[in-house]
């Protein structure tokens, strides 16, 4: 029943956050056009890296640390901060010297600084402890409340071409004042104790986080970086069709799958934490209604995608279509990058060989965007992607295979086991 709970306040925080954007995308989309989107998108995947460095990768460590060690919460939570305190006072001294040293930037200052909100708003950001007390109830009320101002802000002062740096306002300050909002709330709500923790301790908690945290760093190479690169050697109307391609698989991944990893992510943290057969005999058990959904999804998709993008974006968007297909590849593919990379590999202690293969594609992926994108555009960056998460994926379940870790069979998907996995995420306690 605490799973029912859990799995409905997560699948609401995820339509809630997609749910108003599909409503304010048409009007976004309409009143910049794909260029001002791309300016946006732009500046908003350079800001990104620098979040991406305070986020660190305390996401997941945190809640796997603090899901099987309850008693560190105090010094848990201070040293998770003061570590990405430290980052971000780092990040502001190099975002200023970008902006200065890139002319590209300095053109839009203001929309920059604005933008960089977003990365202050991570640094008060502790949804990782808050999920590890399974209060997904708070998480669900914050976003819905911020979602809502944001929405009716958008749609009482967003009319005009020109009001790009009011419309950053709006995203990232408000979510910054909800970020500070539950950080607050979670110290009083959990009486948080300031410690300083020691130096041994910081140590092990970058050091746990390290493999996952450059993870994130390689994977935003063929991901995020891509945006930039198209900024530089091609033109803001490519991104703003590449970004908004993108953003319609950012919105599938959330509203279908995410919630239910979010849900089973501790499950099988505390499973592993018992031993490693627990932990693999939950994946297989899982599992079916993972690929069910994937694949439903991905027809879905490709069924509907002219109606999808003349619907949220209208008819200036309408060269998007080819991406959208190519790029839903990529989508189905990156639901096994995140399930047996990301919470399988890395809880049998497999970090180096999940970041080795994505360090080398990495490399490839920046090697062939730089390359082509410029005679190529957006096609190329969403090739890029998409081959990029299949061999990825594919890397990862070889890996596991010639180690002895079988976690496919041939009846994964059979009708038991796919009613088998269905009750097992609903009522598993």
């Amino acid at each position: 029943m605490n799973n029912i709970k859990n799995l409905f306040y997560i699948s609401t925080v995820q339509v809630v956050n997609y749910l108003f954007p599909i409503i304010t995308v048409p009007i976004i989309a309409r009143t910049f056009g794909p260029e001002n989107v791309g300016i946006i998108n732009y500046i908003a995947a350079i800001v990104g890296y620098f979040s991406l460095f305070v986020n660190y990768s305390f996401n997941y460590t945190g809640v796997r640390w603090l899901s099987r060690n309850p008693a560190d919460k105090n010094i848990l939570f201070c040293g998770i901060f003061i570590v990405q305190l430290a980052i971000f006072i780092f990040c502001t001294i190099l975002f200023s010297v970008v902006i200065y040293l890139f002319q590209d930037l300095q053109r839009y200052s203001l929309l920059c600084w604005v933008s960089y909100f977003s990365c202050i708003a991570s640094l008060f950001t502790q949804n990782w402890f808050l999920q590890s007390f399974s209060n997904f109830k708070v998480i669900a009320i914050f976003s819905f409340i911020t979602k809502l101002i944001t929405f009716i802000l958008i749609i009482l002062f967003i009319s005009d071409k020109n009001d790009l740096v009011l419309y950053s306002a709006i995203l990232n300050v408000t979510t910054f004042l909800t970020s500070l909002t539950i950080f607050i709330y979670t110290v009083r709500k959990y009486e948080v104790k300031a410690i300083i923790p020691s130096f041994f301790f910081i140590k092990s908690l970058i050091s746990d986080g390290k493999y996952l945290f450059l993870s994130s760093i390689v994977t935003n190479i063929y991901t995020t970086t891509g945006i930039v690169i198209l900024g530089v050697l091609s033109t803001k109307l490519d991104v703003g069709y590449y970004t908004s391609a993108q953003k319609l698989m950012d919105v599938s991944k959330s509203i279908v799958l995410l919630p239910i990893s979010q849900i089973i992510f501790p499950i099988l943290a505390r499973k592993f934490g018992e031993g490693k057969e627990q932990g693999l005999e939950t994946v297989k058990k899982v599992l079916p209604i993972f690929i069910v959904i994937s694949i439903i999804f991905l027809f879905f998709i490709n069924i509907f995608d002219e109606l999808i993008v003349m619907l949220l974006f209208g008819k200036d968007f309408l060269p998007i279509i080819s991406l959208v297909r190519i790029l839903s590849i990529g989508l189905f593919a990156v639901f096994f990058g995140v399930f047996i990379g990301g919470q399988v590999m890395l809880n049998l202690g497999m970090d180096s060989a999940f970041v080795r293969i994505q360090i080398i594609i990495a490399i490839l992926s920046l090697f062939i965007n730089c390359l082509l994108v410029h005679a190529n555009g957006g096609l190329v960056t969403s090739i890029v992607w998409s081959i990029s998460e299949v061999v990825i994926s594919l890397y990862q379940v070889v890996y596991l295979y010639r180690r002895g870790v079988i976690i496919f069979s041939w009846d994964t998907l059979s009708y038991n086991s796919i009613l088998g996995s269905i009750k097992y995420v609903l009522n598993k306690k």
